[in-house]
């Protein structure tokens, strides 16, 4: 099959090639159903009666596809045109490492900061049971933005086998992998190398198993080429390079590049080892030993009197003068004393289980839960299409799922009653409640209004729930919650612990006579943990497992958990790093009894466990990612005029976006650098870029109306520093040190808004004198997200004055400071905006269960409520909604000229399926 630009292939218009590999050529093209740009990979056609090429393509896709990670290529379809195989992956705008390099070593920070990329892919393919097998400089993009992406996962090998010591495991170890089990994968000959030759392990050379530690080597190679700029094994022939790789040593890195410093030199030789045992045996280890020196070439060079007391040192000794060369010794020695302590004291991890992909939806497959018995499992899911989330179940197995509902609204969190006959789960139909039907499909009725997260006791009898304004993807904090317990046949409820704003996923104690919950008497930290109550009447206690965990250094989220018979199994971490553990409680009081496990090691989001009788757990693993979003819209009327548009598609999260008043530059800030950096994107070109990118952490950008300036806060070692800067790029001012977070500019750029604190008020500074001056402030109530009005004589701000919920005010900039009410206190009402006459403030809102951008017009005088507010764009979406981010803080919306633009979260998981130790 011949490629041609111009040509179209299924939904894919040609543009131009891009190149050609072992087993395809790669095209650019355009996706004519999303609009967006593709990498389209076709199968060579003389490979296409090759059974055994043809299964190994498109194992390429069904491997990559299973990672989710920022410096892997994201794979987006597998489709067949005419008995031609094609994938569709992410468009990575950049250069081959082998382009970068060029046959020149790259400075070392350069060179190191590529490296961890790399290996932090490896990391998250390893974790996965993935071995690449051809890790090599032409595989490897650097993007404008200085990130890397792994491609070609085409001989890439599901592992068959236990992996090395101390590996990493878990979401997809392959031994169980259902879909892409080494059962069904495109066999190696005996004696076939599989790879690049220039790349390959001793063992790949010599046609032996190759597992994780074979990536090692070839990552090895790869780095010593970044840094000396050639290769490590010099060879006239094949046959040379062969004999090389199983018996020569790379000379020393700092012979031929003397800037590197010899502790680079030392950890690309470990990885070169011929022996695999001598190797790093994890990309996490290698990682570690990685960010150590990169931590160490950050630190402030050495005072010259130090210097004198060293001149008779290496000059390589100024990165690695003799203290850092103590200490980091003492911390290798450290680290193996740790090793070495863990296998003589009780583990806080358990050896992994074989881990099994029940589902492979390209979308949202979430909320698993197992029967009791462990031979069905229910989830809900958006693979029907339609946006909306339906109820399906299926053998753990294997066979054909079942649908159980069909609705135009979201139907998730199902629950198996003891016998597995029945499922209750909730839906937002009809205002929203909970239901229940036979579990292999029927009638199903309604048994509690306005419920949530049913649970079914042990002995059938109850059904314990939740009642929240919050809806689908709300977090633990969202609003106030109350629980309930009603008959499963249906009656009147009995509400349980009544004293708590807060109570979230209820689960059953092994003998039906108590419930244990997610609770908060008041919203905030001091009483968020694991309580039981007694279902028969009583006071809650506290089971004291979140503290426990905190001592031990853990992150606890506000995820939902499950009962193991006198354990709780639950989802520990933050970010996109979720995983699940098991924590021991003593059944008498509920309190934490030994050793926390850590039960998967996976990379992503490990969520919503559900446990079997025999031990079987399923759970959620994805991923979420936020990209800007916009709405074309009359922002002085409030309407919207045209249909929702993507703005930024990276694979890191992109949020906080500010909007200038001429509508010309978007501010905001990204991950996709691996750290939160602030970008600009032009409206009128589409072209976005890196503003500024430091070690710090950048919070909520704010650009001048003219688009010229931006303002911003970089947070560095818990310091806050407030920068300014041209948008067209140059030096940032830097108007203070550890002062506060900006949130807005005037007009005229010439003072910002900046929320100080603890405990949160807002001040104004002058940016030509530096003059802080205090603006808002009081005594009880916390106040956040400050907004300007268009001209500058009107500040609307959100109070935390009740524990359940937000009220918007506004008030003058100048005395007196009456602070008038725009929104009632009824419900969570956030991040105000306001229109470019000043006439209508927008704001997000949960009054309807869902976070949805809401106004309110205002009296162009004296700015008080004109008639009640009003819903400007609904987000209902499970899958892509503003619920979906990671929280609050990341949620705004920006008002332009004729646009609304925010950020939105999309969530992507699939099922899986294990059994506890």
């Amino acid at each position: 099959m011949v490629i041609v630009a111009g040509e179209t292939i299924s939904h894919f218009e040609i543009l131009e090639p891009l190149g050609e590999g072992g087993m395809g050529v790669v095209s650019l093209a355009r996706d004519l159903r999303l609009g967006r740009l593709v990498a389209l990979k076709v199968l060579h056609p003389e490979s296409c009666c090759d059974p055994d090429q043809k299964q190994r393509f498109l194992q390429e896709a069904r491997t990559a596809s299973s990672l989710n990670h920022p410096n892997i290529v994201t794979i987006y379809e597998i489709d067949t045109v005419d008995g031609v195989d094609l994938i569709a992956m992410e468009y990575v705008k950049g250069l081959t490492l082998d382009r970068v390099e060029a046959g020149k070593p790259i400075r070392v920070r350069e060179a190191l900061r590529y490296a961890i990329q790399i290996v932090q892919a490896m990391e998250a393919a390893h974790g996965a049971g993935i071995i690449h097998r051809d890790v090599k400089p032409s595989n490897i993009m650097v993007n404008e933005a200085g990130l890397v992406k792994v491609l070609d996962f085409g001989l890439a090998k599901i592992r068959a086998t236990s992996p090395a010591p101390h590996a990493l495991t878990s979401p997809i170890p392959a031994a169980a992998v259902s879909d892409v089990s080494t059962a069904n994968s495109p066999r190696t000959a005996e004696g076939v190398l599989m790879g690049t030759l220039a790349y390959m392990s001793p063992e790949q050379a010599s046609a032996r198993p190759a597992d994780a530690r074979s990536d090692i080597f070839a990552f090895g190679v790869v780095f010593y080429e970044m840094l000396v700029g050639a290769h490590p094994f010099r060879a006239e022939s094949n046959a040379e390079l062969v004999t090389a790789i199983l018996r020569d040593d790379p000379a020393a890195i700092p012979g031929r590049a003397p800037e590197v410093p010899p502790e680079l030199d030392h950890i690309v030789r470990r990885c070169l080892r011929k022996d695999p045992g001598r190797r790093f045996q994890s990309a996490a280890d290698l990682r570690a030993a990685l960010q150590d020196i990169e931590e160490e070439l950050e630190k402030p060079p050495v005072e010259p009197a130090e210097e004198k007391e060293t001149n008779a040192a290496p000059a390589v000794n100024r990165f690695f003068p003799k203290r850092v060369l103590a200490g980091f010794a003492a911390v290798v020695v450290a680290v193996i004393g740790l090793v070495w302590w863990r296998t003589l004291t009780p583990a806080d991890t358990v050896t992994p289980q074989p881990l099994v992909r029940l589902t492979s939806d390209p979308g949202l497959t979430s909320f698993p839960a197992i029967s009791p018995d462990g031979s069905l499992v229910a989830y809900a899911t958006d693979r029907a299409g339609g946006g909306q989330l339906d109820v399906w179940v299926q053998q753990t197995s294997g066979g054909t799922p079942i649908r159980l509902t069909e609705h135009a609204t979201d139907d998730y969190e199902p629950s198996f009653s003891p016998d597995g006959v029945h499922i209750a789960y909730r839906s937002e139909r009809d205002g929203g409640g909970i239901y229940v039907v036979p579990s292999l499909g029927g009638e199903s009725r309604l048994v509690a209004r306005n419920g949530r997260s049913p649970s079914f006791s042990p002995d059938g009898r109850w059904i314990a729930y939740v009642q929240s304004s919050s809806g689908v993807g709300a977090t633990f904090a969202a609003g106030a919650s109350s629980m309930f317990v009603a008959p499963a046949t249906g009656g009147d409820p009995v509400r349980l612990a009544p004293e708590f704003e807060v109570a979230h996923h209820p689960q059953w104690t092994p003998d039906s006579r108590q419930v244990i919950f997610l609770g908060n008497k008041e919203l905030g930290p001091p009483t968020h943990d694991l309580w039981v109550v007694p279902v028969e009447g009583g006071v809650a206690k506290r089971t004291g497992v979140f503290e426990s965990l905190r001592t031990r250094g853990l992150t606890i989220g506000p995820y939902p958990f499950a009962m193991a018979g006198s354990a709780v199994v639950m989802s520990i971490g933050s970010g996109d790093s979720v995983n699940l553990w098991r924590v021991w409680l003593d059944s008498s009081t509920w309190t934490p009894a030994g050793t926390p496990e850590q039960l998967t090691h996976g990379t992503g989001r490990e969520l919503e466990p559900s446990v079997a009788r025999d031990g079987r757990v399923v759970f959620s693993s994805g991923q979420q990612n936020s990209d800007l979003y916009e709405l074309s819209a009359d922002p002085n009327k409030g309407t919207v005029t045209g249909e929702l548009h993507q703005l930024t598609r990276e694979t890191g999260d992109d949020y906080y976006p500010d909007i200038s008043a001429d509508g010309s530059v978007i501010a905001f800030v990204s991950r996709r650098t691996g750290n939160n950096d602030v970008f600009l994107y032009d409206v009128r070109s589409g072209r976005q870029g890196a503003l500024l990118v430091t070690p710090g952490r950048e919070m909520y950008p704010k650009v001048s109306a003219d688009g010229s300036v931006v303002a911003f806060t970089s947070i560095d070692q818990r310091r806050l520093t407030v920068l300014y800067m041209p948008a067209s790029g140059g030096v940032a001012t830097k108007l203070c040190d550890d002062c506060g977070l900006v949130r807005d500019m005037t007009s005229d750029g010439a003072r910002l808004l900046i929320q100080m604190g603890p405990p949160p008020y807002v001040a104004m500074m002058d940016v030509a004198t530096r003059k802080i001056s205090e603006l808002l402030k009081h005594d009880r109530y916390p106040i956040y997200a400050p907004k300007l009005s268009p001209d500058s004589k009107w500040v609307a701000f959100q109070v935390v004055d009740r524990p359940t919920s937000r009220t918007i005010y506004v008030a003058r900039m100048t005395s007196p400071r009456e602070w008038i009410p725009v929104t009632d206190g009824k419900s969570m009402d956030r991040s105000p905006y306001w229109s470019p006459d000043g006439k209508l403030l927008y704001f997000l809102s949960e009054r309807d269960s869902f976070r949805c951008i809401w106004a309110q017009r205002l009296d162009g005088a004296s700015r008080r409520r004109v008639g009640e507010p009003f819903a400007v764009a609904h987000f209902h979406d499970a899958v892509r909604s503003m619920m979906n981010l990671d929280g609050p803080a990341q949620v705004s919306v920006t008002v332009g000229p004729d646009r609304l633009v925010f950020s939105m979260g999309v969530n992507m998981a699939n099922v899986w399926l294990a059994r506890l130790p």
